[in-house]
């Protein structure tokens, strides 16, 4: 989990006396760096995230702490801190910059001029590396774990706060859209990219869907007890993620396909095309050749209980539409699509076509 100034100013706010007068609101910020800054032509160097630090030696050639902080803020960095005494008293820090740290949510705090910067930096920028070497150390231990590879990666993962013997899920998007997470209410989580895809593997899996954006894709595995089961959640994860696509809907649980897990445990796929062609193949082609929606149209009509106004609302078209549509479905598989049993075999192949590759 990335350090966060409130994590930082809690390990070393007492050692160094480092006071919060501003900007509370934004403590829950990620910390990438820490960064002496005295110069503000100099500010377009630095990474968003990074942590400054000053003495405020900028003010003897006329710029503001003002003016310096508020070009902080329009970069994105996670906080400033004031080494105050030489160049800036903390009298001197004007109460408008406090009140607009405080609107715009940017930690502002202040240090004595008796602390070493070269101190505070070593500790800070050296709990950020031993930070990031155990994250990718806990990547490439969960990316092993994906594979199937339990030998020594979960004892790694263990050692990184992931208990062997805890309820874990695997969630996927497409590769670059990554989880929005907010706050101090994010699980305990790794992400990563891996075979292409966004990968979250995460534990406290109650109320996940909250921390994902809807307009992508995404797919969620069922829970599972123990890091052993990942390369499984991965697979679940995966048909989930390729549904979301097909339904144009997300996320979508795998816990929630009901029939299709089922579907999913024959292996022969041979069987299940041809019982799908056996089925609704006339449907299928007259669709490819005339670039149709009647087999969609099926779908949401056996799903809807035969209710051509629900299947028009889900659609986004006229009732009259879908009436014409179930004509001719009905002529072309021969059939009035009164029986139940007939509807659910029709049903079942058109889920085994929403699973074909080639779909």
């Amino acid at each position: 989990m990335p350090k966060t100034v409130k994590t930082l100013l809690k390990a070393y706010g007492e050692k160094y006396n480092i006071r919060l007068i501003g900007g509370e609101k934004g403590l829950d910020k990620a910390v990438t760096w820490a960064y002496l800054a005295e110069d503000i032509g100099n500010l377009g160097f630095l990474k968003p995230g990074e942590l400054i630090i000053t003495t405020g030696y900028f003010t003897r050639e006329g710029i503001s702490l003002f003016d310096f902080a508020r070009e902080l803020m329009g970069k994105s960095f996670s906080g400033l801190i004031i080494n105050t005494g030489k160049y800036i008293a903390e009298r001197d820090i004007p109460s408008e910059l406090i009140s607009l740290c405080n609107v715009r949510g940017f930690p502002l705090f202040t240090m004595p001029w008796e602390v070493q910067i070269s101190n505070v930096m070593r500790d800070v920028c050296g709990e950020l590396i031993s930070e990031q070497q155990a994250e990718k150390a806990a990547e490439e231990a969960a990316g092993a774990l994906l594979k199937g590879e339990t030998v020594g990666n979960a004892e790694i993962l263990e050692r990184s706060g992931f208990p062997k013997d805890k309820t874990y899920g695997v969630a996927l998007s497409e590769k670059n859209h990554k989880p929005n997470f907010t706050g101090s209410d994010m699980p305990k989580s790794i992400c990563l990219s891996f075979e292409g895809y966004t990968v979250l593997v995460y534990t406290d899996t109650k109320d996940i869907k909250g921390f994902f954006n809807p307009k992508y894709p995404i797919g969620i595995s069922s829970p599972r007890q123990g890091l052993d089961a990942l390369a499984e959640l991965f697979g679940e994860a995966e048909t989930a993620l390729n549904l979301s696509e097909v339904y144009g809907k997300s996320p979508v649980f795998y816990d929630n396909l009901g029939l299709l897990k089922l579907i999913l445990k024959i292996p022969d796929r041979d069987f299940l095309n041809s019982y799908m062609r056996e089925k609704i193949g006339a449907l299928k082609d007259y669709d490819e050749k005339h670039s149709s929606r009647l087999t969609e149209t099926l779908f949401y009509y056996i799903l809807s209980g035969a209710s051509p106004a629900e299947t028009a609302k889900i659609m986004y078209t006229h009732r009259n539409t879908i009436n014409y549509r179930m004509n001719k479905i009905r002529e072309l598989l021969n059939s009035p699509l009164t029986d139940f049993e007939e509807t659910a075999e029709i049903l079942a192949a058109i889920y085994i076509l929403h699973l074909s590759k080639e779909n």
